[in-house]
């Protein structure tokens, strides 16, 4: 968190950070990575990250750009945003509502008022076995037990109850091999039903989730599709735009198992590894407005599962005290022991 707030520029750099720690007291080595979204989404980062330990290259043109070039580039990014335009408005995707948020009474303010704070996260690590065994219990998958715990870490926010019908955001990669997009992502939405049955019983949610993936097209989303539109604008009528935006109110981002060459960038032993997308520049205020909940991110490496909880709602979810303790929680409803990173 700390070197996410140092802050990356995708225009004039730079526009990712590579920092490593050696710990004395284990060995071992602890290395971050930040980077824009707008360069890369996990899924590019983590290609690129095996291509550059496997010496792969990587070929760019290094040609000046004329005059003619920049005309037809400005002319193709025109077209292509009005294009989108045409799609999006065709498609008039339905409107998902989410339920009401139930009245919260007021929390003292966390930072200084106006000035822009990281969210909330925890980071955790399960033993993959007691994990995945957990699972298969109740008639579930590995990721359909990371979304229910995503679900009841927002349930015991108060943000949701028994009975209302959530949209679970479920991020689906779109990047085949050789693929160079920086960002090759569209997202499913899962529709589902709360009730407390799921711990004894997966099977509707993940029916719910398999849905969702079956009803994913090859076609562009709305959020690419905006992408598009947004290329020509300026930075300052894209944050107008901007201004309604909304958070996920439950969204669970299983980047699946890490090879060695990532998780171990090449040299020694893999280790767990965390992952997360950060909103910069936000304050409580602009949180509160955008109507977030939980976030969850879930990866598999040396032996565990890696979760990554962040939360978007500083009314119930003030800081990572507060976080820590509902993860605890629901990791015990599922009687699940992990490790917190850090502890």
């Amino acid at each position: 968190g700390g070197k996410a707030e140092v802050g990356v520029d995708a225009v004039v750099g730079p526009a990712w950070r590579l920092t490593a720690v050696y710990v004395d007291d284990t060995g071992e080595t602890a290395v971050s990575w930040v980077n824009s979204h707008v360069i890369a989404d996990g899924g590019a980062v983590i290609t690129g990250v095996e291509e550059a330990v496997a010496g792969e290259t990587f070929d760019v043109t290094d040609a000046r750009a004329g005059v003619g070039d920049t005309v037809r580039e400005g002319a193709r990014t025109l077209l292509c945003a009005a294009d989108a335009a045409r799609r999006l408005l065709m498609s008039r995707p339905a409107t998902l509502t989410r339920p009401p948020a139930p009245p919260v009474e007021p929390v003292p303010a966390i930072g200084q008022p106006g000035v822009p704070s990281p969210s909330p996260s925890v980071v955790v690590t399960v033993d993959e076995s007691e994990f995945d065994s957990a699972a298969t219990a109740v008639g579930g998958s590995a990721n359909t037990l990371f979304t229910a715990l995503v679900i009841g870490v927002l349930e015991a926010t108060g943000r949701v109850a028994d009975g209302d019908e959530i949209p679970i955001g479920l991020p689906v990669s779109t990047r085949t091999p050789g693929d160079r997009r920086a960002n090759a992502t569209t997202g499913a939405t899962a529709l589902y039903r709360l009730s407390a049955a799921r711990r004894r019983d997966l099977r509707p949610l993940r029916a719910a989730s398999k849905a969702a993936f079956a009803a994913v097209s090859d076609e562009p989303g709305a959020l690419e599709l905006l992408g598009r539109i947004a290329q020509p604008l300026g930075d300052t009528i894209v944050r107008r735009l901007a201004t309604d935006a909304r958070a996920p109110l439950c969204l669970a981002s299983n980047l699946g198992t890490l090879g060695g060459a990532f998780a171990g960038l090449g040299f020694g032993r893999p280790g767990p590894v965390a992952m997360r997308s950060m909103t910069l520049g936000a304050t409580t205020e602009a949180l509160r407005r955008m109507d977030g909940g939980i976030s969850g991110w879930s990866s598999r490496s040396a032996g565990v599962v890696t979760l990554c909880l962040t939360a978007l709602d500083p009314v119930r979810v003030p800081d990572e005290p507060t976080l820590s303790g509902l993860v605890a929680e629901e990791l015990e409803r599922w009687r699940l022991p992990a490790t917190l990173w850090g502890a």
